[in-house]
């Protein structure tokens, strides 16, 4: 296989030749790495990229045609272009902020998982459970800054968040700053 063109590559790929596609993507990973590293995403890190990016590279053997007059290569270079900064404007879209910007809580799980010697920082942190946090954050919010919560949870933006409560975006932006200054204090 190494000799056949990328086209023909492609061409046995689509018809489900698994060894033809390990073959085009190893030809083209390389690529892939080079486009994923003129990006960042928020909230992600490198892999995701090269995720997204390989995911273009599929997308691109299998919407290929061959009656186009293109070279492959330059096909997969747009789709893995498209792919990977679609990635990038859906996490950094404002739906996601409060999931980018979100910090994981361990669990017991998580704690026995790590396997190696814990700072008393981290042993302190790992008691507290979950609840007990959401109960603190709870207690801290006004019923307004509860129910904007609620929304921000659902994914809603400002905007669809004012015109629930039937307040100004100005005020919706100003409760979730107090709701992340809030959640900041109690987690503390």
């Amino acid at each position: 296989m190494n000799s056949f063109s990328d086209e023909k590559l492609v061409m046995l790929a689509k018809e489900g030749n698994d060894l033809a596609f390990q073959e085009i993507s190893g030809r083209l990973k390389e690529t892939v790495k080079i486009k994923a590293s003129s990006y960042y995403i928020d909230g992600g890190d490198r892999d995701d990229l090269l995720q997204e990016g390989m995911i273009g590279l599929f997308k691109a053997v299998k919407d290929f045609d061959e009656s186009k007059d293109i070279k492959f290569r330059t096909f997969a270079g747009i789709c893995i272009d498209r792919q990977i900064v679609s990635a990038v404007r859906k996490a950094s879209s404002v739906k996601n902020e409060p999931l980018n910007k979100s910090v994981p809580i361990p669990d017991e799980d998580y704690v026995e998982a790590r396997g190696h010697a814990m700072s008393a920082e981290e042993i302190v942190f790992s008691k507290i459970t979950a609840e007990d946090r959401y109960d603190k954050l709870l207690t801290a919010l006004s019923d307004l800054e509860k129910r904007v919560l609620v929304h921000l949870l659902d994914g809603k933006t400002y905007k669809e968040i004012a015109a629930a409560e039937s307040i100004s975006e100005k005020a919706s932006d100003n409760a979730i700053q107090r709701i992340k200054r809030k959640a900041k204090d109690s987690f503390e």
